[in-house]
């Protein structure tokens, strides 16, 4: 069984914090299932996978190539797919939903994401204690962990 979150950020004193979070990413958060594992995902429509049970519809594939965090965000904003433009990086705890930790060899919640790569990917929470990092999960290992935005990694958009 793998550990249940890795945080490999160093911690700042409160005074540098950041401003907590708006109230649309309390909302996102809010919509994140923490841990539900095996859920009934489903796809009913071509590239989509849907998450009943946290209403959040995913890309079922995530393009091969890596990118900064702001392309990231650029290429979730410009994605069209399900017949639907409004998608974005996926908030850390939305992220996090998408753990297994009881799988062995990918920590992927679901068969429907089968295939995929086992890498880090982008969230679109930033960091509080450093403003220049944002959360990443690795789903090799099941791992959350904080990555400066200028560095590369994947991306999975959800709306």
């Amino acid at each position: 069984m793998r550990p249940l979150i890795t945080v490999m950020c160093a911690l700042l004193p409160a005074a540098l914090t950041a401003q907590s979070a708006p109230e649309t990413q309390l909302q996102q958060d809010r919509q994140a299932a923490w841990f539900k594992q095996d859920r009934a995902y489903s796809t009913t429509v071509p590239g989509a996978v849907d998450d009943p049970s946290s209403g959040l519809q995913w890309q079922q594939h995530a393009p091969d190539h890596q990118l900064s965090w702001a392309s990231a965000q650029d290429y979730c904003a410009q994605l069209q797919l399900a017949d639907s433009s409004n998608w974005r990086l996926p908030s850390r705890l939305e992220l996090l939903s998408l753990l297994n930790y009881d799988k062995p060899d990918s920590a992927y919640d679901s068969p429907l994401f089968a295939g995929e790569a086992t890498v880090a990917f982008w969230s679109g929470t930033v960091y509080d204690n450093m403003p220049s990092h944002v959360w990443i999960a690795q789903f090799g290992e099941g791992d959350m962990y904080c990555l400066m935005r200028v560095a590369q990694a994947h991306v999975r958009c959800v709306r």
